[in-house]
């Protein structure tokens, strides 16, 4: 049997074990071994940032690399914002 084309490399430069049940990063999208599949293990450069809103109280994560805080704000104040309802907000501060 050929088995060549079988597992990948773990993308960790220290690391380039062959793997064969390879993960992949959810945020750079690489592929890691075992020991290397977690962000903080292989020095992942995603920055997931948050936006607290001042109105709802409400926690929004996101991408600093695709998107401004500006652009977050404006579509959580669009679509999420849940400043109208009085329980949820008292709910968010206690």
């Amino acid at each position: 049997m050929d088995f060549h084309n079988l597992g990948k490399h773990c993308h960790e430069p220290t690391c380039r074990q062959i793997d064969f049940l390879p993960f992949q990063c959810s945020h750079c999208k690489l592929t890691f071994c075992l020991d290397h599949r977690d962000a903080r293990s292989h020095e992942c450069k995603f920055d997931v940032k948050v936006y607290k809103c001042p109105d709802c109280l409400m926690v929004v994560k996101y991408d600093e690399g695709t998107t401004t805080e500006a652009e977050v704000a404006k579509r959580h104040r669009r679509i999420d914002c849940q400043a109208g309802d009085k329980a949820k907000v008292d709910a968010r501060r206690s």
